[in-house]
């Protein structure tokens, strides 16, 4: 069965090039866009791991969204990799990161450190590319 990943971007370019990216690579990919009730819907959908935009249509809703993550008992142990082309944003929040156990990618990253990222977050992955 392969891993569900839900992506969390409010860009429906990149929700659409991470679904068709990740979907060949064997995963099952969720697309979730609206950023008011992110966390509402990741609690339904139960992924495996999600991928995250640092900003949503405000700079710190990727934050806020990852604190809502962690506070439920269903996704606290979730794997979560956050992305932003806001570099200072990520290098600035390495505490917030390590305390949420997350990994982070500077936009724009190349496909093969996404992909490494989610293969050392999921447990015996069966995705060999």
């Amino acid at each position: 069965m392969p891993y569900r990943v839900a992506v969390v971007d409010d860009n429906a370019g990149l929700l659409h090039v991470m679904h068709s990216v990740l979907g060949q690579f064997g995963y099952e990919v969720a697309k979730v866009r609206n950023p008011r009730s992110v966390a509402r819907q990741l609690h339904h959908l139960r992924p495996d791991a999600v991928v995250l935009d640092v900003n949503l249509g405000h700079p710190d809703s990727g934050w806020d969204v990852l604190a809502q993550v962690r506070a439920d008992p269903v996704l606290e142990s979730t794997p979560v990799i956050m992305y932003s082309a806001d570099i200072a944003s990520l290098r600035e929040r390495q505490v917030t990161l390590d305390r949420f156990r997350c990994a982070a990618l500077e936009k724009p990253f190349e496909l093969q450190d996404l992909l490494k990222l989610l293969r050392d977050a999921l447990p015996q992955s069966a995705i060999t590319h």
